[in-house]
């Protein structure tokens, strides 16, 4: 199949995430409900059938490294929680190689907290647990999804 590719892995503990979001001041209707890492968004069609974007049916756990909040490259509204897993950054590189497109500078995972924020993010605690990912889901490129 030829098509666009939304590749993600959902969050396992997004409750914990979830929680942590809320200490740092976001309204209930700021937050995201389905945490997620985007590995793959891809509006150019790819081969689905190639080895290369056939989803990984592994969950991992990524602890320590760097970590940051930001605000999202191309919106300044949505907040991001930064952080440093280089498995990601590897298989998002591969899906590149292999001819997905990505419409932001660089890959950096992250997961979206929250959407339509002016939440001031300096001086605010960093979120130390896991991250735990559940294996990745493919979808196509439809509408209006949020990263």
């Amino acid at each position: 199949m030829i098509d666009t590719l939304f590749l993600f892995r959902p969050v396992l503990n997004g409750a914990e995430i979830r929680e942590y979001a809320a200490t740092l001041g976001f309204e209930d209707s700021q937050l995201k409900n389905n945490f997620h890492v985007t590995l793959a968004f891809s509006k150019t069609p790819v081969d689905w059938d190639n080895p290369v974007f056939q989803t990984k049916n592994t969950e991992d756990t990524f602890t320590g490294g760097t970590r940051s909040l930001k605000r999202l490259e191309g919106d300044d509204s949505a907040v991001v929680l930064t952080f440093i897993a280089r498995p990601l950054s590897q298989r998002w590189g591969e899906m590149i190689l292999a001819g997905a497109t990505w419409d932001f500078d660089n890959f950096v995972p992250h997961i979206t907290l929250a959407t339509n924020s002016d939440v001031e993010l300096s001086g605010k605690p960093m979120f130390n647990g896991a991250i735990k990912l559940d294996w990745e889901f493919r979808q196509t490129v439809a509408g209006d999804i949020n990263l």
